[in-house]
């Protein structure tokens, strides 16, 4: 985050950049936070939904009940959904299997956090690509 920071107030300022390793590292990071905010699939839903009924030895709903799990869940990240699944299971008081609403109550605020990071910090070195191709950034401090 201090690099960040770095960036962005080298940037307004027109000065140049020295270029730094945290630079290069911080797309392979970019990269993963990326891979990990990719949408869960219909099997990953079904697990989760099969652990909290197993569980609390409860019945799924059928087929048109669990595509409405499916159509609504589809959107979050299997790590978060596997998450709030252990907190169901840690958290429910009654043996039930929580609405979809519960889930994304659960979900939406960490969901949205996380991807609104994962966006301002794409943004900013994808600005600092830009600033070094228009030439406002040394290799090395002696430059």
């Amino acid at each position: 985050m201090l690099r960040v920071w770095e960036i962005r107030q080298a940037m307004r300022r027109s000065e140049k950049l020295v270029k730094n390793n945290i630079d290069t590292e911080s797309i392979n990071t970019i990269q993963t936070m990326a891979n990990k905010l990719q949408p869960c699939n219909r099997k990953h839903i079904a697990i989760c939904i099969e652990t909290i009924a197993s569980t609390f030895s409860i019945n799924i709903p059928n087929e048109l009940g669990l595509e409405q799990y499916f159509r609504i869940l589809l959107k979050y990240p299997a790590s978060m959904l596997t998450e709030c699944t252990d907190d169901i299971i840690k958290t429910f008081k009654y043996a039930r299997l929580p609405l979809p609403k519960e889930f994304i109550d659960r979900l939406d605020t960490n969901y949205e956090y996380h991807k609104g990071w994962l966006q301002n910090i794409t943004k900013t070195f994808y600005d600092l690509e830009m600033y070094v191709q228009n030439g406002n950034i040394n290799k090395t401090n002696k430059e």
